[in-house]
Order: structure tokens, then sequence, then C-alpha cells
């Protein structure tokens, strides 16, 4: 239960980056503890509702109720990071970060845009990479002025999780001081590796057919040193 709640909350994952420490950046690292915090105690009840459900369902009630009360923290800790006027980059520049090709694989074709609605858009592209008896899809976000988002996000990053199957496992980490997601599956060869640039972009693969270390070469293939430059175009000056 607890993976399945982190894996679909990872898809939100954005982060908003800060340099000068005011009043209003102050207030949003105020802000973030209250998320972890959150975010740990949503972990604890998860724990608490799987155990309970392999007993039967005692001390369910009591586990549904915290995890209510660790929700609830965690929405009005995104609210309070919300505000921030951030113009996501052209994603003509996040196209031009994406790689045409990775060892056999070559890209097959690529795409990008920028949209959204009532006052948050959304930079995205992504580029869909086959050879080798393998295919792969790799994309990059830039979410813009999502900060609320991205402080549910950052809150689920922060999780530590490490879980092995008979088939695959997944986990959350650290890694080059970014943090990552990673998820595979060994009978079927498929995977998805995550990892947060900047504290604002979304870099991911998801791919079959080929191994970890292999996506991961993927994303290492796109210039993060670049993308991690980009992290204050369009934050509006206070």
């Amino acid at each position: 239960m607890q993976s399945r709640i982190v894996g679909g909350t990872l898809a939100l994952l954005v982060l908003i980056g800060g340099c000068s420490k005011s009043t209003e950046e102050q207030a949003k690292e105020d802000a973030s503890k209250q998320l972890k915090d959150a975010g740990k105690q949503m972990e604890q009840a998860a724990k608490d509702m799987e155990a309970a459900a392999k007993q039967g369902g005692a001390g369910m009630a009591d586990a549904m109720a915290k995890m209510g009360m660790a929700v609830g923290g965690a929405v009005t800790g995104a609210a309070k990071t919300m505000g921030t006027a951030v113009e996501p980059v052209d994603y003509h520049e996040l196209k031009n970060l994406l790689p045409d090709g990775i060892g056999a694989m070559k890209r097959t074709s690529s795409e990008g845009e920028k949209g959204g609605g009532f006052g948050f858009v959304v930079a995205h592209a992504e580029a869909r990479y086959e050879g080798g008896g393998g295919h792969a899809t790799l994309k990059i976000t830039d979410p813009g002025s999502l900060s609320g988002m991205a402080a549910m996000a950052a809150m689920w990053m922060n999780l530590e999780l490490d879980k092995e199957t008979d088939t695959g496992y997944e986990k959350t980490g650290t890694a080059g001081g970014r943090r990552f997601h990673e998820k595979y599956d060994k009978n079927s060869k498929t995977g998805e590796y995550t990892v947060i640039v900047a504290n604002r972009f979304l870099v991911e693969i998801s791919g079959s057919g080929m191994d970890m270390p292999a996506m991961k070469k993927v994303v290492d293939s796109v210039n993060l040193a670049k993308l991690e430059s980009m992290k204050d175009v369009g934050v509006a000056k206070k």
C-alpha cells in the first residue's frame, strides 16, 4: 500500500528553487518542513494501515484517522507555498537537451509543448527511442508556478523507500545531490527512473527491454548541468 501511494504521488514531482532568505522564503522553508513532517506521518499511517489489514482490520480506523490528519497537514503546507510566479522555460530549450540517441537506441520522435490554465503553465518535452531490442521514453518537465504540487512532490521524494520482491525492486535515494526514484522488474525488463534537478525540473525515463544502468545512462545523457543553470529562468523578481 505504501509503495502504491508513493508511486502515484511521484507523478506530481515538481519544485521551485529559491535564492535569498527573504520573509517569503523563510515562510516557504517553514511550509516545506511542515510538508516533510506530514510526509513522515503519512508514511507511518500507511504502514499502520498495512499492518491493520494483515490483522483482519484491527486498528484500521485509527490508522485511517491518522492518515486523514497527515493529508490535511500536507494540503495546508502545500497551500502556503503557492503564490510564487514562475514562467516555464521555452519548451524548445528543453527539447534541445534531449539526445539524438543513446548507444544502439536512436531517437524515433520528439515533441514539446507549453500550456495550462487557471494561471498555471507547464513546459514539457519528450522523445522516444528504439533499438537494440528495447525502447524508451524520456521526458523533461518544467512545472512553472505549480509550487503547491511541487511541495507535495518534495514531501514524497524525501521519504525513504527500499522495497524488493522476487521479480524486482523500488527505491528512492540521492545521487549527485539530486533526489531520485527508481523501479524495475527483471522479468519484463521494464522500469522507470526519475530525478529532480535544481529543485525544479523533472527528468524521467520509462523503458522496456533494457536494464536500469541503461536507463540511468539515458538520463545522464541529458545535459543536467545546463538544465540546472536554468533554475532561475522566469522567476518573478520581487
